[in-house]
């Protein structure tokens, strides 16, 4: 197995460091458990195999990459939200196949393409994702046929979509994490446009490798906005409910 390729270093920087777009390509078949577990090891020491600016957005069938859950910036995030950040990749998805623990130590997950009438997904186009532990390193090896894939993350219909021609993006974990907390501190101040017109300002840096740190529209703000209410209700109630000395 060649190392692993720097196509892009990019000049943005993430304390101190330069956040690098790297991956391999062209591994159109799957791996030994063997060999994904010394990519995995082989990271460890050379943090150049990493992918600092992350998460890529739609890898081709054959790319391998490696993320480091520790590089990510938390803000209040928890270990399983800054997992699923690196699964938004601009893809659509069935349902996973859950988690499984091989003789070498790792952990192997994998999930195949969105199919309408198959929940757990059509095979033309998987995604499959390793580690050795719950929170580091972390290797997706995405396997067929990305154009197809492209095709249905673009046409199926999703969430706040009228319309099936609106392309399937994610929001990613930190942005709606992020937006939560705007939403707290704007939510008597500022319409739902005005809160999602700031969040996108504040959030303009593109590059079309990368997915964007982009809050889908104004309508999932006043979504936001409708659950922290409803939070906010029940707490009164709960309270209001408890006991008094």
């Amino acid at each position: 197995m060649s190392i692993l390729k720097v196509i892009q270093l990019r000049s943005m920087e993430t304390k101190g460091e330069k956040r690098r777009i790297v991956y391999r390509a062209g591994v159109t078949q799957a791996l030994t458990f063997d060999e994904y577990a010394a990519i995995l090891k082989r990271a460890e020491t050379n943090r150049n195999l990493i992918c600092t600016n992350c998460p890529l957005y739609r890898p081709e069938g054959g790319t391998i990459i490696v993320y480091d859950c520790a590089l990510y910036p938390r803000r209040g995030l928890s270990d399983e939200q800054v997992r699923k950040t690196f699964r938004v990749d601009g893809y659509r998805w069935g349902c996973s196949k859950g988690v499984h623990r091989l003789k070498n130590g790792l952990q192997k997950r994998y999930t195949c393409l969105y199919e309408k009438d198959n929940a757990h997904g059509d095979k033309s186009f998987m995604r499959c994702e390793y580690s050795l532990e719950p929170c580091g390193l972390v290797l997706f090896h995405y396997l067929g046929d990305h154009e197809k894939a492209a095709l249905v993350a673009n046409t199926a219909p999703h969430g706040n979509a009228k319309k099936s021609k609106v392309p399937f993006t994610r929001t990613l974990p930190i942005v709606l994490h992020g937006i939560k907390e705007k939403a707290m501190q704007q939510m008597y101040s500022s319409s739902p446009r005005q809160i999602y017109k700031n969040v996108q300002q504040s959030n303009d840096v593109r590059n079309s490798h990368v997915v964007q740190n982009f809050f889908g529209n104004s309508e999932q703000v006043r979504n936001v906005l409708k659950m922290i209410r409803r939070e906010k209700r029940s707490s009164s109630e709960t309270l209001s409910l408890a006991p008094t000395t």
